[in-house]
């Protein structure tokens, strides 16, 4: 089997995704963005790149702890938003999940959990409360 060289140019790459996500928000009108922040590795990226792209006072980043979610995920998620110095709110949202899990049929915590342990009610949920958050914060 032949070996395949997967070295990146981390520079490169990380020059085009602020590009992206600079010209992406500008084309679309925005200037400012919300980060659902959980205190992993991808969205911890994600609010990094953003905070380049856009700069840190241009980023809202969110922190939707469940009533189950690892108090480390609150903890790492401060640390990048100390990091990088973004604006930041704590939201919990487990009064506006758990009315939603009672009217989806199957959607328990077993059912959640099958995921090999990395779907969990807020990870499902934080796209859905996303949608919520403010309207007119990021455009101007």
């Amino acid at each position: 089997m032949k070996d395949i060289d997967l070295q990146i140019n981390t520079e490169l790459a990380k020059t085009i995704l602020v590009g992206f996500i600079k010209s992406e928000t500008s084309r679309v009108g925005y200037s400012k963005v919300v980060i659902g922040l959980s205190g992993g590795i991808d969205s911890a990226l994600a609010c990094t790149l953003a905070a380049e792209a856009l700069g840190p006072e241009n980023v809202l980043a969110l922190r939707n702890p469940y009533r189950d979610s690892s108090p480390e995920s609150l903890e790492h998620a401060k640390l990048v938003i100390d990091a990088l110095g973004v604006q930041s709110k704590t939201i919990e949202i487990t009064s506006m999940v758990d009315p939603m899990f009672k009217m989806i049929p199957g959607m328990d915590k077993k059912t959640t959990r099958q995921c090999n342990g990395a779907c969990t009610h807020d990870h499902l949920l934080r796209p859905i409360c996303g949608i919520q958050w403010p309207g007119s914060w990021h455009r101007q």
